[in-house]
């Protein structure tokens, strides 16, 4: 079996990602163009199919969304592969301000604070990193290319149960709709906040000595082993 660690993220060094979040306009989706290279089970597409549903899935979430989010802005890391998000989104002719930010050295959480919230596509350091730093965001997730570990698995069927995890992009973009006027409200509420720091205790560990906690991790993990 494969053993899970968390990743290790500064104290000293954490983002001080700080606003009003009902003050703030918009969504903010961190999306990838997936590798189209068919290969291990992992967390993003992997071939040509899975991607094209993929971009369908956050075109369905953005067709669904109300008038009144009309500021929607896509942090596209772009490998230059077809099908592409990128041009997907450009034909549509979308009533809604949809902007696409290509520069990849642009931190999403940074960009976050002129947002009411993250849309995170892909189960990865991003939503990891926006849970550590208490920053609202949700994660869309398809079972056809979100690989997924039996370690992880109850703390995920949590979170989608205070719907902060979603695998339907209609579901989300429903509760998206229902929260955006009083997102701070839905994130700040007791169950949410509970469920963000249980996920933290397992996946987001606070250390500023990260080797040492590693090393003695991997002792432990062999002593039970062994």
């Amino acid at each position: 079996m494969i053993k899970l660690f968390p990743f290790f993220f500064s104290q000293s060094k954490k983002l001080k990602v700080n606003k009003k979040i009902d003050n703030c306009k918009g969504v903010l989706i961190s999306a990838i163009n997936g590798y189209n290279i068919p290969g291990r089970p992992d967390s993003f597409p992997r071939d040509i199919y899975k991607t094209e549903k993929y971009n369908q899935n956050i075109i369905k979430v953005i067709n669904k969304l109300n008038d009144k989010i009309d500021n929607i802005s896509i942090k596209y890391f772009n490998y230059d592969r077809e099908p592409n998000l990128k041009n997907e989104i450009l034909k549509k002719n979308y009533k809604k301000n949809v902007n696409i930010i290509e520069n990849r050295s642009l931190n999403v959480l940074r960009l976050s604070v002129n947002y009411r919230i993250i849309l995170e596509t892909i189960n990865s350091t991003g939503f990891i990193e926006a849970m550590f730093n208490n920053t609202p965001v949700l994660l869309l997730l398809d079972k056809d290319y979100s690989s997924t570990n039996m370690e992880s698995d109850e703390i995920y069927k949590k979170l989608t149960e205070v719907k902060v995890v979603f695998y339907s992009a209609n579901k989300l973009s429903d509760h998206l709709n229902y929260i955006y006027d009083n997102i701070a409200d839905w994130w700040n509420s007791t169950k949410v906040q509970q469920m963000r720091i249980e996920f933290c205790d397992n996946f987001a560990k606070s250390n500023d000595n990260n080797f040492k906690n590693f090393k003695q991790m991997l002792y432990f993990d062999n002593l039970k082993e062994n």
